[in-house]
């Protein structure tokens, strides 16, 4: 391949992303890898905002992919999100280990952190939490190559970049702790292929953990869809949030 080729499925997709008012980063990194293209837009509603964004591998080739329908999930597929204050638990440890690393206590800061997250036990960032348009067909995927098992892998590595980030300004911070706006990030992740999809457009497939009630997805769209698919999915999270009284911020 000519050190000077141009990528035509990227370069276009970045156009058709800029014209619905996404911001994109070709070859951006993060942990897991190297994203294809990540793009984002923030909404705002008071204090609150959300970041959704979309994080995009286009493979050169997902053959062969096997694929076994699925029946529509009982629940509406949730997008991956991340904010600090959040009540998990692998975020409390680190957030525990930064402090003492400090030699803080830290047991008011972590009340002070959920206290700012909560707001009578309801999740202050709820309403930033919209969901992903429904897909026309769910599968479940065997043997998938690595372009598949990267994609899958780079969702909770951002989620992890996140909260490494939010843990750098935290120590940064210290010894002193200022609760910062409340804000939540969401991720959708896509593969877009050339090879023959079972529905044509695109499709979402599924992976459910062994043990436990772990569920990941992310949506496989055709090429030939991808102008359409982001235009759908501009208009899904636009009507999504105005819905909600938030603002886009350009």
């Amino acid at each position: 391949m000519p050190l000077t080729e141009e990528l035509p499925a990227l370069v276009a997709l970045c156009a058709g992303l800029a014209g619905h008012g996404w911001a994109a980063r070709q070859g951006a990194a993060c942990s897991g890898g190297v994203v294809d293209l990540a793009a984002e837009r923030l909404w705002r509603r008071g204090e609150l905002t959300a970041r959704v964004r979309l994080i995009i591998e286009i493979p050169d080739d997902l053959n062969p992919l096997l694929l076994s329908p699925t029946p529509p999930p009982p629940t509406v597929a949730c997008l991956p999100f991340y904010t600090l204050g959040d009540d998990d638990p692998e975020q409390r440890l680190a957030i525990t280990a930064v402090l003492r690393c400090h030699g803080l206590d830290p047991t008011p800061i972590l009340a002070a952190l959920h206290r700012a997250a909560y707001r009578r036990d309801l999740a202050v960032i709820t309403p930033a939490r919209v969901d992903p348009p429904a897909a026309p067909r769910t599968a479940a995927t065997f043997r998938a190559g690595s372009p598949i098992a990267d994609a899958f892998r780079l969702v909770p590595a951002i989620r992890a970049d996140l909260l490494r980030h939010d843990l750098d300004v935290l120590a940064g911070d210290l010894p002193a702790h200022v609760a910062a706006p409340p804000h939540c990030e969401l991720l959708h992740p896509i593969v877009l292929t050339a090879a023959p999809l079972p529905s044509r457009d695109w499709l979402r497939l599924e992976r459910r953990a062994v043990v436990g009630a772990e569920w990941q997805w992310l949506d496989v769209v055709h090429s030939g869809f991808a102008s359409a698919f982001v235009e759908m999915l501009t208009a899904h999270y636009e009507a999504a949030y105005r819905r909600r009284r938030f603002e886009a911020v350009r």
